[in-house]
C-alpha cells in the first residue's frame, strides 16, 4: 500500500481490488466496522475513505444499505497526458461576491465548483478556477496559457466565440455544463447537463394540478445565452400540447432578468395574475425566488393565488416560504461524469456527448390546486 493518509491508503486498496475484479460490480463491501476491523483503524477512518470512492465513482453508498461496487463505467485515475489540472473556465461576473443575480446565482456556481473540486480532489487531480468577460475579444495570455497545460476544461457559462476557437486550437477535452457543445468544438467536447425529463415531469406536475394558464420565467442575463431557456420553453410548449392546451394563447413569456424594469415586471405580474394566470413555472429556483419577491411586492399569495415551481435544487429553495418545489440536481454526480468523459477523450476512448443527468422531482408547498374564485 502506498504513503500518505491513512483513509487513502485504505481507499487505494480498496481500489485496486475493485480494478482488479476481485470485487466485482454490484457486489457490497464489507459494513463500516467489518472494515475497521480488517485494516485496524477507527471507523471514521473507514468513512473517510468510503467517501473518497464514492467521490471518485467506484463506489456507491446508501444510508442504511451500506456501500457497493457500481456497474457504471468508473474514472480513469489519472490522465496519461498533459498536467493534472482541470481548469474551469467560468463566467467572470460569478466570481464576484456581487453580481447583478446576488447570491443566488452564486448558489448554483458554488455548488458546482465545490462538486469538480471534490471529485478532482478524490483522484489526486487539481482545479484551476479562470473567468471570462463576454466582452471580451480575445483569451488572455494567462487563460491560453493555462488551458494549453490542463488535462480538461469545464466550461460554465456562454464563453465568447474567441474562446471557441482556442479550445479548439489547443485540442484540449471540453465539457460544457448545462450547455450543448458548439459544432467546431464537436470532434473533443461533451455536454453534461440536467436532463429534460425532469423538467417534463415538472411541467406535467403542475397541469395534473388543474393550472392551464402558465407563465414561462426566467432571470438569465442575456450574456450567459439563452439556449437552455429556450430548449426547457420547447418542453413546456410540447407537455402543453400533450395536455391540450393551446401555447399560442395559455402559456406567456416572463423575462425577470436584471435588465428588466422591476416596476414593468411587477405591474405585468399583478395583470397577469387578475386575468387568470395561475402558475409560473419557472426556468431555474433563482428566477423562482426573484418571483416570490415580485409576487410578494404586489400582494399576490403563494400557492393559492399563484404556484411556483422551480429547477436546480438550490439550498435558498427549500427555506423559502413556503418551501419551493423544484428538480433537484445531484452535483457530484454531474461533476463525476464530466470528469470521467474528459479523463475518455484524452485517452482516445469511446465517449457519450450529450449526457443527461436526470435529478430528482422534489414536492414542497409552492404549488396547489388554482382557486376556482374569481380573480379580483
Amino acid at each position: 500500500m502506498s504513503r500518505g493518509a491513512r483513509y487513502l491508503q485504505i481507499a487505494e486498496d480498496i481500489r485496486n481490488q475493485i480494478e482488479s475484479s476481485v470485487l466485482m460490480p454490484g457486489q457490497p463491501l464489507p459494513t463500516v466496522r467489518e472494515l475497521a476491523r480488517e485494516y485496524g483503524v477507527t471507523t471514521q477512518t473507514v468513512a473517510k475513505a468510503t467517501r473518497h470512492l464514492a467521490d471518485a465513482g467506484f463506489i456507491e453508498t446508501k444510508h442504511g444499505a451500506g456501500s457497493r461496487v457500481t456497474g457504471e463505467g468508473r474514472l480513469v485515475h489519472p490522465f496519461s497526458r498533459r498536467s493534472n489540472t482541470i481548469v474551469a473556465l467560468v463566467h467572470a461576473e460569478l466570481l464576484m461576491s456581487e453580481t447583478s443575480h446576488g447570491a443566488l446565482a452564486n448558489q448554483w456556481f458554488d455548488a458546482s465548483l465545490n462538486a469538480i473540486t471534490r471529485v478532482a480532489g478524490s483522484l489526486e487531480m487539481k482545479t484551476q478556477v479562470l473567468g471570462f468577460g463576454v466582452q471580451s475579444r480575445e483569451p488572455s495570455r494567462h487563460i491560453v496559457e493555462a488551458i494549453d497545460r490542463a488535462m480538461g476544461v469545464l466550461v460554465l457559462g456562454d464563453p465568447p466565440r474567441t474562446f471557441h476557437a482556442m479550445l479548439k486550437a489547443a485540442k484540449v477535452p471540453v465539457c460544457f455544463f448545462n450547455r450543448p457543445v458548439p459544432n467546431e468544438l464537436a470532434d473533443h467536447a461533451v455536454s453534461v447537463r440536467a436532463g429534460a425529463q425532469r423538467f417534463g415531469e415538472l411541467v406535467d406536475y403542475v397541469l395534473s394540478l388543474g393550472h392551464r394558464t402558465i407563465l414561462y420565467v426566467w432571470d438569465t442575463d442575456p450574456d450567459y445565452g439563452n439556449a437552455e431557456v429556450i430548449f426547457r420553453r420547447s418542453i413546456l410548449r410540447s407537455r402543453m400540447l400533450e395536455w391540450r392546451c393551446d401555447p399560442e394563447r395559455d402559456q406567456i413569456d416572463l423575462d425577470i432578468s436584471s435588465h428588466s424594469r422591476s416596476n414593468d415586471i411587477a405591474g405585468a405580474v399583478l395583470d397577469y395574475v387578475r386575468s387568470g394566470c395561475t402558475a409560473a413555472v419557472c426556468y431555474n429556483d433563482e428566477s423562482a425566488i426573484r418571483m416570490y419577491r415580485i409576487l410578494h411586492y404586489v400582494g399576490v399569495q403563494i400557492p393559492e393565488e399563484m404556484s411556483v415551481v422551480g429547477f436546480d435544487g438550490i439550498p435558498s429553495g427549500e427555506l423559502l416560504f413556503p418551501p419551493l418545489s423544484t428538480v433537484s440536481i445531484d452535483m457530484v454526480r454531474v461533476a463525476q461524469e464530466a470528469i470521467r468523459s474528459l479523463q475518455l477523450i484524452a485517452e482516445n476512448l469511446p465517449y457519450h456527448p450529450d449526457i443527461l443527468i436526470p435529478g430528482e422531482l422534489t414536492i414542497r408547498r409552492s404549488a396547489t390546486v388554482p382557486d376556482s374564485r374569481p380573480r379580483k
